[in-house]
């Protein structure tokens, strides 16, 4: 999915977003699957697991999906999988709203530039900050990369460390 983003970069392709609650749907959908077969139906979808199906077993059709996946993310809209549609990402999106590890945001240092915005993968998650309505990321879709950290001259984003909520 990586090699997909990039390529819509290549391409020009347009900077489309789907919603990012639709992967708490999934992750309803894969848990429900789970309590009614009994197996990981999350395994099915993810990614990860059809590689290493392929590799270990030699089960080539999960390879479609994937294929599947990466077209839908050059031609459609960006991060489709990561950011809209994998229950895994629902599940750490509900955990991240409890994290003790945020970004901080110091306010009076930030000049707007928009570099933290183009560095991190998951843009909308500092919005409440830069518009000045956080002093924090609160957002659980915040992936704690800390790109934004890195690229920020004024030194305007932190890591922040809550001991209580």
């Amino acid at each position: 999915t990586e090699l997909a983003d990039k390529l819509r970069k290549w391409i020009g392709a347009d900077e489309r977003l789907l919603p990012q609650g639709t992967k708490m749907w999934m992750l309803l959908l894969c848990l429900a699957g789970t309590l009614l077969s009994g197996l990981p139906f999350f395994e099915t979808l993810s990614p990860i697991g059809i590689v290493s199906r392929a590799v270990a077993f030699g089960s080539y059709g999960g390879i479609l999906i994937l294929a599947g996946i990466v077209l839908i993310e050059i031609i459609f809209a960006r991060r489709v999988w990561c950011r809209s549609l994998c229950p895994l990402g629902g599940f750490y999106s509900l955990v991240g709203r409890h994290a003790r590890l945020r970004v901080g945001y110091l306010p009076e240092r930030c000049t707007q530039c928009g570099e933290c915005t183009q560095a991190c993968p998951v843009e909308e998650v500092l919005q409440p900050c830069l518009a000045g309505d956080a002093a924090e990321v609160v957002s659980g879709d915040c992936i704690r990369c800390a790109a934004c950290i890195d690229v920020c001259r004024e030194k305007a984003l932190k890591v922040s460390y809550r001991i209580f909520h």
